[in-house]
């Protein structure tokens, strides 16, 4: 996986504050299981076109310090940087649909779920590139976490509205 400077990226991407995507009240209900979960699918959404770019690992960073209990950081990490992903066409890189329903079958409340689409999102935001690659992430986690649509394209809105936008 190439991990790409990108100093121009990070001066547009000032705006965004991924933590505002990790709704308090919600946060406040996960359990650690549900953390690690949403941390998961998260990372999975930065790695997905195979880079991964200073601003995507400074706002999984974020993300991480804002979600995860201090405790869980260092195995948490230990566990992502062993995550399993898969080349897929020639470009793209990505998890199994299996994982994703694996994942997805942690949280169990929907707050939990549109809290995990909303950061994902977000970290996909990050680096101001999206491609077919996120594309696909993003339908195949859709359905992992059973939104619609319309459900998702509301999530996105509120996810451009609470983080910025990096245009």
């Amino acid at each position: 996986m190439n991990v790409i400077k990108e100093g121009n990226a990070m001066a547009r991407l000032q705006k965004l504050n991924i933590p505002k995507a990790i709704d308090p009240r919600v946060r406040g209900r996960l359990s650690a299981e549900e953390i690690d979960a949403i941390l998961e699918l998260s990372f999975l959404a930065i790695v997905a076109d195979g880079r991964l770019s200073e601003p995507e690992m400074g706002a999984f960073s974020d993300a991480l310090v804002a979600l995860a209990d201090p405790h869980q950081i260092q195995s948490l990490m230990n566990r992502l940087a062993n995550t399993s992903i898969h080349q897929q066409e020639d470009v793209c890189f990505g998890v199994d649909s299996s994982r994703l329903r694996t994942l997805a079958g942690k949280l169990r409340s929907q707050a939990a779920r549109e809290q995990a689409y909303k950061l994902a999102y977000a970290m996909a935001m990050s680096d101001v590139h999206s491609g077919d690659c996120e594309f696909r992430y993003d339908q195949d986690l859709r359905k992992a976490l059973g939104l619609t649509d319309e459900a998702a394209e509301q999530l996105i809105d509120q996810v451009v509205d609470i983080v910025g936008s990096p245009t």
